[in-house]
């Protein structure tokens, strides 16, 4: 009987399996490390590549940028306004017409001309029906015709009792220079200026020349001659000696003889200059930038000066045009001294040396103008016409100066000079209603109008 055949089976190992993935991972290893080396130098190229055409688009862009702002800074340059400071007192009187317009009062404005400059005036005719003159009133340094306290309340309350009103528009006085910061050159440190010291002292230079050239056969040779120089000095210095302890024994002698004083180791005189004013000098930047703006002050000042004079003319023209013969002027705070030198020039005095009726001039705080060449006071004193002087609270000058100008007017003997102190400050309302008081019973008293009949 046949045996039974069984079916054929293959066993694989596990040692031949792992041996076939060895291989097969060795093998990949290999081909990975072949092509490595090639991969790496395409990514290096690409690489260099890309930051040359970086390189080179920053370059071009960074020339179209410096292009763009050079053509842009110029037209900048071009397109650039010119520079103007604000005019403050323009703007200040500017708002004025806008105010009246916005409330119906633009025909209060009158258009006066100083020269070929035009500014405004407020006027008000009397409300009272008994005329009494008219009011010139400047307002004091940074205010206007409308202002809140002092002048523009003058200005509405006096036509209520028989005083037509016209405030005028007055300029600022330029401000003061500005003082340099320095006039002196600035001190060199102690550092440089040893140091320039130990530089130019040639005794110095010798003796460190001397003292690193000990060992040479030329530093020998010059300290022998310098010991023989030396010797030779002290010699004569020993022979002059003598001779003058000779001079000075001998009696009577007062002559030194020429050959026994030595001038050979003396420094020469500087020599003389002949014509100091031709020496050239140089000039000292802050100096010149002072002396520049002293002279530009003294131009503008002198432009406020006339203008201040030739704006209170055109005040008064304007009033006499309108048939106003009786005038007072009240000037605030640093418009009194032109106030009081137009009034010194425009008084008329009679026969019998005693001044004409119809001008007066009221002060209210009054204080000196920097910009005014003659004190305020000067104009005082010559004054004849009546004066009246009031005095708030807090003027903003001296006690000093308030009694100083009283009691040279009564050292003059002006006797149509009046002065009163008022307690309250210019800023409160009742002192603006206390001021009007004062002021409009002085101006009843002293300055009251007569009306005139044509004949």
């Amino acid at each position: 009987m046949t045996p039974d055949v069984l079916p054929s089976r293959v066993y694989a190992s596990p040692l031949s399996t792992a041996s076939g993935r060895s291989v097969a991972l060795v093998f990949w290893t290999l081909c990975l490390l072949l092509l490595t080396p090639v991969h790496a130098e395409e990514a290096a190229s690409n690489t260099d590549t890309q930051t040359d055409f970086q390189t080179e688009d920053r370059a071009n862009n960074n020339g179209a940028n410096t292009e763009q702002a050079d053509s842009s800074n110029g037209e900048a340059t071009q397109m650039m306004p010119e520079r103007v400071t604000p005019n403050s007192t323009r703007q200040r009187h500017g708002a004025i017409a806008e105010h009246l317009t916005l409330f119906q009062r633009q025909q209060e404005m009158v258009l006066l001309a100083e020269g070929e400059t035009p500014f405004y005036g407020l006027f008000l005719q009397e409300r009272s029906g008994r005329p009494q003159g008219a009011a010139l009133i400047l307002h004091a340094r940074g205010e206007h015709g409308l202002w809140p306290r002092s002048a523009g309340h003058m200005r509405e309350s006096l036509p209520d009792v028989g005083w037509s009103t016209l405030a005028i528009e007055l300029p600022d006085p330029p401000d003061l220079p500005i003082p340099p910061t320095a006039l002196y050159a600035p001190a060199q440190p102690l550092d440089s200026a040893s140091s320039g010291s130990a530089e130019g002292d040639p005794d110095s230079t010798d003796s460190a020349s001397s003292t690193g050239n000990e060992g040479s056969p030329n530093a020998a040779a010059g300290s022998a001659a310098a010991d023989a120089a030396a010797a030779s000095s002290t010699g004569v210095t020993a022979q002059a000696a003598a001779n003058a302890g000779k001079t000075n024994n001998a009696p009577g002698s007062t002559e030194v003889d020429p050959a026994s004083t030595d001038m050979t180791g003396e420094p020469p005189l500087p020599e003389r200059q002949t014509d100091p004013a031709t020496a050239s000098e140089p000039v000292d930047p802050v100096v010149q930038e002072h002396s520049a703006r002293l002279t530009n002050y003294e131009t503008l000042s002198q432009q406020y000066r006339d203008a201040m004079v030739a704006r209170i003319e055109q005040g008064v023209a304007y009033l006499k045009s309108r048939g106003q013969h009786n005038l007072v002027v009240i000037a605030y705070g640093n418009s009194a001294g032109w106030a009081g030198q137009w009034v010194t020039a425009n008084t008329r005095v009679n026969k019998k040396g005693q001044p004409e009726r119809g001008l007066s001039l009221v002060l209210i705080n009054a204080m000196e103008d920097p910009s005014a060449k003659i004190p305020m006071n000067d104009h005082l004193v010559k004054l004849a016409v009546p004066v009246f002087d009031l005095v708030t609270a807090n003027p903003g000058v001296s006690d000093y100066e308030v009694r100083q100008r009283a009691g040279l007017m009564r050292h003059k003997n002006r006797r149509t000079y009046q002065q009163f102190l008022l307690d309250a400050p210019i800023t409160s309302g009742e002192a603006d209603a206390a001021i009007v008081r004062r002021i409009r019973g002085w101006l009843r008293t002293h300055a009251a109008g007569t009306r005139l009949i044509r004949g």
